[in-house]
């Protein structure tokens, strides 16, 4: 029986260490991502770039930034802007993802007051999946993308909850910094 068990014990140590090291050293292989979404924070569509700031095997911080427009005369505005930070939970290629931000959209005919021009707009919430390999170019998330209203001048009055959800798939690009040391290691030698 101690030999079994000593048999599994070696056997399991040989895999955990044939296993991909750039997830037990630094988390996805690239940095930075481009991705479409539809519906979500830019409401109908939106393109956005994501950075990651902390990258490790397990959790990930990232900050992200996209844009949609509309024509004016769908009385939505014509610009939406989504600023978010997110949290991605990391299980191996799957991933659970939380943010929050806030969606502005800019309101040019407020004249010269910069806070008002980016306060138009809604708080942003994200609890998501995605799927994404760690050493991969392509990104698949789909999230629950929920819009709260708030005041703009400071009352009560205003507050709304709007249930929302989008798909999106994007393009990674941009080697972490631990895959540049990698790849300048190997062409000094």
């Amino acid at each position: 029986m101690k030999h079994v068990i000593a048999a599994i014990v070696v056997s399991a140590s040989f895999n955990l260490g044939a296993q991909d090291q750039r997830n037990a050293v630094g988390g996805f292989k690239y940095v930075n991502t481009v991705h479409a979404e539809l519906f979500g924070h830019g409401f109908m569509y939106s393109l956005s770039y994501e950075r990651l700031l902390i990258n490790t095997w397990q959790h990930k911080t990232s900050i992200q930034i996209g844009a949609s427009f509309y024509p004016p005369h769908e009385g939505i505005g014509v610009f939406w802007i989504p600023i978010m930070v997110n949290e991605i939970v990391s299980f191996g290629k799957h991933h659970v993802e939380f943010g929050v931000g806030h969606v502005a959209r800019p309101n040019w005919t407020l004249g010269e007051v910069p806070l008002g021009v980016w306060l138009n707009g809604f708080l942003a919430l994200r609890a998501g999946y995605r799927y994404q390999p760690s050493d991969s170019r392509m990104l698949f998330r789909i999230g629950f993308t929920p819009f709260i209203c708030y005041p703009f001048a400071g009352s009560m009055e205003g507050w709304c909850f709007i249930p929302f959800g989008g798909i999106g798939m994007g393009y990674n690009f941009g080697l972490s910094p631990h895959e540049r040391a990698m790849r300048d290691a190997i062409h000094i030698r």
